[in-house]
């Protein structure tokens, strides 16, 4: 059996905004639109 190359990861966080400025900020990362609306 192959392995196949993950396309995306799911993680449970407690606070959002926190979250994605750690990411953006220090990963430099983009944050999806989708995470940026309180909705989510």
């Amino acid at each position: 059996m192959a392995l196949r190359r993950a396309l995306h990861f799911v993680f449970k966080v407690g606070d959002r905004a926190k979250t994605a400025t750690f990411y953006r900020d220090v990963l430099g990362m983009k944050v999806p639109a989708a995470l940026t609306c309180q909705g989510g």
